[in-house]
């Protein structure tokens, strides 16, 4: 699990790899008993699919294109020189068995290809798609909170207008920011988006757009009460978050004030930035610290943001704390309680 010693994140490689074959186990009961046959020639993985099967076709062509590039020369490859000699043939690709969907993720998914390489953004734009897809077809609960990811990514594109290839895709911009696009969507819609717009999302500003796909967990301690520079006790609680509110609607292109008002999760660099900025208000203005609350400890109580933006505290700003950072043992400022 993240955090404990020994664990080593999965490359973004693998998670997509992974994350097609769960899109292509998610589609295959569509067919009602029927079996899925893949195309003599190699299926468009562009333009706009209109059925499950031709997304379900051109996911299993990228997957059979992956393996078919990883060379058996390479010294990391060739102990797996079986299973790549089978899946770099087209036929096991039609109807994967639960044994053929263990071995290809267990065994290759995490191994070099020879493809040429993508876009970072790019990657991590279809990642999102594919969970977003995934979350559509099991009725799962991350959905809301994944098309609110999308939203966010295209609000951001949308102020890049200025670019010619992000003009052309203005108006499938602006649908997905509607509410209306989402009524009914569907899988392919989901698909011919992603399609379309991978391309552009590194045209958004980088430190806005890993505000958005961050997705870690932090590993927190302990906590104990601290009182920022210059903040007077005995002053209106009201009254000081009032204050601490219209601060940050002041500085919301900042991106730790962003990942705080998202409810996303603060990296120590974050939380430094943060004592900063909160420390030299509190200098100026003469606010205070509110109360001391009850210690979140690293326990299921303790506020923090989830993968799903969903947290006790709801984000935002309320509760100023010191607390230890398990991993580099050193001084940072938590901030939760009432949102922004």
């Amino acid at each position: 699990m993240p955090g404990a010693e020994g664990y080593v994140a999965e490359s973004l490689a693998k998670r997509l790899f992974d994350a097609r074959l769960e899109l292509i186990v998610a589609l295959d009961p569509g067919m009602k008993g029927e079996q899925w046959t893949l195309a003599k020639e190699e299926v468009a993985t562009y333009g706009d699919p209109q059925t499950d099967e031709e997304v379900r076709q051109a996911v299993a062509e990228l997957l059979h294109r992956e393996v078919a590039a990883m060379k058996l020369d390479n010294f990391i490859v060739r102990p797996h020189r079986r299973l790549i000699e089978e899946y770099a043939k087209r036929e096991p690709w039609a109807a994967l068995t639960s044994e053929a969907l263990a071995e290809l993720s267990q065994e290759v998914a995490a191994l070099p290809t020879e493809l040429d390489p993508e876009n970072e953004e790019a990657k991590r734009f279809d990642l999102l798609a594919l969970t977003l897809q995934l979350s559509l077809l099991r009725a799962g609960p991350r959905f809301e909170w994944l098309r609110e990811r999308v939203k966010e990514t295209e609000g951001l594109l949308s102020e890049k207008d200025a670019i010619p290839m992000v003009r052309e895709q203005m108006a499938l911009i602006q649908d997905i920011l509607t509410e209306a696009w989402w009524q009914d969507v569907t899988v392919p819609m989901l698909e011919a988006m992603r399609r379309r717009l991978r391309g552009l999302v590194q045209c958004i500003d980088k430190r806005q757009s890993q505000a958005v796909y961050a997705d870690s967990e932090d590993s927190m301690g302990a906590e104990t009460g601290f009182t920022l520079p210059g903040f007077a006790v005995g002053t209106d609680q009201a009254k000081f978050m009032a204050k601490a509110r219209a601060f940050l609607r002041q500085h919301l292109d900042h991106v730790a004030i962003a990942k705080l008002r998202r409810n996303r999760p603060l990296t120590p660099s974050d939380l430094s930035e943060l004592e900063r900025l909160l420390g030299d208000w509190g200098g100026r203005t003469g606010g205070h610290p509110p109360g001391r609350g009850r210690s979140a400890g690293s326990g299921p109580s303790r506020p923090r943001a989830r993968r799903d933006g969903q947290s006790g505290s709801q984000g935002g700003i309320g509760e100023v704390y010191e607390r230890k950072d398990a991993g580099c043992q050193s001084a940072r400022v938590c901030i939760v309680g009432s949102a922004i």
